[in-house]
């Protein structure tokens, strides 16, 4: 377990580093908008124009254009170039909330600004960080997690998913905040004894910087409520809120987070996209027909951009491995080594295999009618609200041709005016890319040694991942090497 461990986190370091260092500056996607974000958060506009002159990978300015490549040479003078600037004129000024979306990004770039390190690593210290602070997560993940263990783990080695965790963007935190967030839930659910105030304001930690960094995903905080009310036990003075206090004043809890949530919506009920949320579920049967035709059109490319589409999504990796990653996922989501216990033998199986009788629970991996009710509704809500939350872009870019976020109109007009919507990228539903997966039955599968005894721990699934991951990192790298060298 400590070697697959061990393998597993070199393979994930590998992998960011690879694309970290092979994708050029300024090459992964909004990096430069990413970029003005962190001189927000610092309080220091000049950064963006320390490193612009100086990374310059095509004669046609910071973005190489689908017919361009770059080389090696090129990128080897980035890295041993000179530039002589004043590190006060580059560090922090002030401090503004900005900075929890780019935090482990900022602190490297500033790192790298104090050992006076040139503009090509300081953009690489900050997507070095970047990976070292999700790999810290990947770590918590990999302890906490008690169920669908092996396909959370695939699922955060996808390189779509590593190109963002090596990145300067807030998704590096966005995706680690969402992981460790469900994995820690689970933890809650399945293998802790009791559930207080620490460990309920921790998750809610989580849930605020995933809503600060993009509200969307706030919809994971209702993975709290998979957690069983007997474990609960919330002191409040004399007041202890447990699991037989929740059975039975639930009716009155239900109206009161009801209005509570009335009254949130209330209160930014002026807010353009909570009125865009609204238009659209008044004008349903249009909204369904929109959401449709997008996934109808863009089906192939939300599969393909999940797995991996390097850059400004002009460099993907091909069909074949995107065909074999979705298969190999269902495949780890829906297996579960377990002991064969009453040599049910599979009809011609060899000697060598046997299925492993689960009980109904354990198949599901415990999951209760309510547990699998609230998952389908996050799923839903994301989908839905990662779908409008691209609206605007559409509308602005048949409006202007660009986009444009102070644009206004009223969505219950426009909505017919819109066949699909754009812009929408298969990464935006890598942070709860594991939760269908959490539906998914397990399988019991178990392997017998020669002399017909089951070895006491089997870990082929956790071996198929680790395979998985050496061949995604050789996909990768030829990829990404045809694109840009």
């Amino acid at each position: 377990m400590r070697l697959q461990k061990r393998i597993y986190i070199s393979l994930i370091i590998l992998g960011s580093l690879v694309i970290a260092f092979l994708i050029p500056p300024f090459q992964e996607v909004d990096e430069p908008n990413h970029i003005f974000m962190v001189q927000a958060g610092i309080g220091n506009d000049s950064l963006f124009y320390l490193l612009e002159p100086h990374l310059h990978s095509s004669d046609t300015g910071l973005k190489i254009q689908p017919d361009e490549r770059t080389s090696f040479e090129t990128i080897w003078g980035f890295m041993t170039d000179k530039v002589n600037y004043g590190r006060s004129d580059y560090l922090p000024k002030h401090i503004s909330p900005v900075i929890i979306k780019y935090l482990p990004s900022t602190v490297g770039m500033m790192l790298a600004v104090l050992l006076h390190l040139s503009p090509y690593w300081i953009m690489m210290l900050g997507r070095i960080f970047s990976l070292l602070f999700y790999v810290g997560i990947c770590l918590l993940v990999y302890r906490l997690m008690p169920v669908k263990k092996d396909i959370m783990l695939l699922i955060m080695t996808l390189p779509m998913t590593l190109q963002q965790a090596s990145a300067i963007s807030y998704d590096c935190m966005l995706f680690a905040m969402s992981f460790l967030l469900v994995a820690y839930t689970l933890h809650l659910k399945y293998t802790a004894e009791r559930v207080g105030w620490l460990r309920i304001l921790a998750a809610l930690a989580m849930i605020f910087i995933i809503g600060y960094i993009k509200p969307p995903y706030v919809l994971l905080g209702l993975m709290l409520l998979l957690i069983p009310a007997d474990k609960v036990c919330l002191k409040l003075g004399k007041l202890c809120i447990d699991g037989e206090f929740i059975k039975k004043y639930r009716l009155l809890l239900i109206i009161a987070a009801l209005l509570m949530g009335a009254l949130g919506i209330y209160l930014v009920r002026d807010d353009f996209f909570v009125n865009l949320a609204i238009g659209m579920m008044l004008e349903l049967g249009r909204t369904l027909v929109v959401f449709a035709h997008t996934f109808e059109y863009y089906w192939k490319f939300f599969l393909q951009s999940i797995i991996g589409s390097f850059g400004f999504c002009d460099s993907a990796v091909p069909m074949w491995f995107v065909y074999i990653s979705w298969v190999f996922m269902i495949g780890i989501a829906v297996c579960k080594v377990g002991k064969c216990t009453g040599s049910k033998r599979k009809k011609g199986a060899g000697n060598d295999s046997c299925f492993a009788e689960l009980s109904p629970a354990a198949a599901n991996d415990g999951m209760r009618v309510w547990d699998i009710c609230i998952i389908i509704i996050m799923i839903l809500g994301m989908v839905t609200l990662v779908l409008m939350s691209m609206v605007n872009c559409t509308y602005s870019y048949l409006v202007y041709g660009l986009e444009y976020n102070g644009l206004q109109y009223n969505i219950r007009e426009v909505i017919y005016d819109l066949y699909m919507i754009m812009g929408v990228q298969g990464r935006y539903f890598i942070p709860f890319l594991i939760l269908p997966f959490l539906l998914l039955p397990s399988v019991g599968i178990g392997l017998e040694d020669s002399h017909g005894r089951l070895p006491e721990r089997l870990d082929y699934t956790r071996w198929a991942v680790i395979a998985y991951q050496v061949v995604a990192i050789v996909v990768t790298v030829v990829t990404l090497v045809g694109r840009y060298y």
